[in-house]
């Protein structure tokens, strides 16, 4: 399995690594981290999506095939794109992953679509930032879709109700996680303890807090991002009625090659804190 902490990268070095990479290998999962993935969804395929951000820009997006899309930016030309759909289990709302080529280093992108409501955010995820150019930046814009949806209800907004929760992810048979969302910008992520090794070695149980951002999609569907040690992170979509989750990781591994693809994990809800012993819900291996 790729690791995804230091060293990290100047801005020159991240401009090389894209220029450099081959996509299929940072496509093909390199984390193994898809174990939950439903088969990618076709419903936003014949589509053209025009949204609105609150900042003034106009984002069109245009689905060709299942795994194809054509976005241009405030009038700009169309680009070509590779993307991976996914359909969250909370119903009616998709996240598109994928990689906007036009500038170096390259720009990740997650975008949700609330079909029902015609509400979106749009999460960029950069690598290197103007104050950082040694970490990953997710950032969300929220806006909607012309001509889609209802356009009533509650917005996506910024919120903190993933704060005080605690969650362990189970993204493979090998690999389990437990997150405890200490504030709206910040996350705990220790690992779990875990056999690493056949001579029975036991893992580690390290804390890493990572900056990151929580926001509501619908009630009980929330957003979150944060950024992992290194030109690297991760942004999630979690439905917390069945803890359940889709979304991507975007960044540089260990290797030093760019990694994108999407992700998904079961899990369970415990109380907040650290220790295992304190009551924390097994993840639910085998749920639908």
């Amino acid at each position: 399995m790729s690791m995804v902490f230091e060293p990290v990268y100047s801005h020159e070095e991240l401009c090389e690594i894209c220029r450099n990479t081959d996509f299929e290998k940072a496509r093909g999962g390199s984390l193994n981290m898809a174990r939950y993935r439903e088969p990618f969804t076709r419903e936003l395929v014949g589509k053209e999506l025009p949204c609105v951000f609150d900042d003034g820009n106009r984002i069109v997006v245009r689905f060709t095939d299942v795994n194809t899309l054509y976005w241009s930016e405030n009038g700009g030309e169309f680009h070509e794109e590779y993307c991976e759909p996914l359909k969250s289990s909370a119903g009616n709302v998709i996240g598109v992953h994928f990689i906007r080529r036009h500038t170096l280093p390259f720009e990740g992108a997650f975008v949700v679509f609330d079909m029902d409501t015609g509400f979106v955010t749009w999460v960029t995820i950069t690598l290197g930032t103007d104050f950082d150019e040694k970490h990953a930046c997710p950032y969300p814009h929220f806006g909607e879709i012309e001509g889609f949806g209802t356009h009533e209800g509650m917005r996506h907004h910024f919120s903190t109700d993933l704060v005080g929760k605690s969650i362990d992810w189970q993204y493979n048979e090998q690999f389990t996680i437990r997150h405890t969302y200490a504030t709206p910008t910040l996350t705990i992520a220790p690992h779990l303890p875990e056999k690493d090794s056949d001579d029975g070695d036991e893992g580690f149980v390290g804390r890493r807090f990572l900056r990151a951002f929580n926001a509501t999609i619908r009630n009980n569907l929330v957003l979150t991002g944060f950024t992992e040690p290194g030109n690297c992170c991760a942004v999630l979509l979690i439905d917390l009625n069945i803890v359940h989750d889709i979304g991507c990781f975007y960044g540089i591994s260990y290797e030093g090659t760019l990694d994108s693809e999407t992700i998904t994990a079961l899990g369970g809800l415990g109380k907040p804190g650290l220790r295992a012993e304190e009551g924390y819900a097994p993840p639910l291996v085998g749920a639908e």
